[in-house]
């Protein structure tokens, strides 16, 4: 329980130091830290899920991305009704596929990619000084060498960071959930 308070602690802080350039409020940051545990704490109770599947929560302003690995339709359904009785939750998006756990290699490969893409949407914020791109506005997840870009942005910062990440080496896919402000 500990643990739990002092990352709660932790959360407060850093969305109260973030929040002059976040578009989400404090509470809002908070709600999706607690969305994302919510789902992983369901998975992780029921031992066929933990054990079968491979699926990453990630909530944005209080809108579920779901991705990774199923092995069957009934275990998908399972995990999208469990999510659907998570409260806050405005929209559920299921990029989930029906497939055998993907390996570590290939998940190493994926957290390279999002380190990639954040990090050349980072530079050009401040080395090419793009007035445009906000990227603390920005959360990059990579499924599949598919890299999923959402945020509270903008028309213009939308088509900066979506061209980033196309155009990084090593992405198959992009596919954007943009809240356009």
């Amino acid at each position: 329980m500990n643990k739990l308070i002092c990352k709660i602690f932790i959360l407060i802080f850093i969305a109260s130091c973030s929040g002059i350039n976040e578009e989400r409020t404090t509470g809002t940051f908070i709600e999706d830290f607690s969305i994302e545990r919510k789902i992983k704490k369901f998975i992780n109770k029921d031992y066929e899920l933990d054990a079968l599947t491979n699926v990453k929560a990630t909530s944005y302003n209080e809108v579920l991305l779901l991705t990774g690995q199923i092995p069957n339709e009934r275990l998908r359904r399972e995990i999208i009704n469990g999510a659907k009785k998570i409260t806050k939750i405005k929209k559920i998006h299921d990029f989930t596929i029906l497939a055998a756990p993907s390996s570590m290699i290939s998940r190493s490969n994926d957290k390279y990619l999002t380190t990639k893409v954040r990090t050349r949407i980072l530079a050009t914020a401040i080395f090419k000084k793009e007035k445009n791109v906000k990227s603390n506005r920005i959360k990059v997840v990579t499924d599949n060498s598919t890299v999923f870009l959402l945020g509270i942005v903008n028309r213009g910062q939308a088509e900066v960071a979506t061209k980033i990440a196309r155009e990084t080496s090593g992405v198959q896919k992009v596919v954007t959930l943009w809240e356009i402000k």
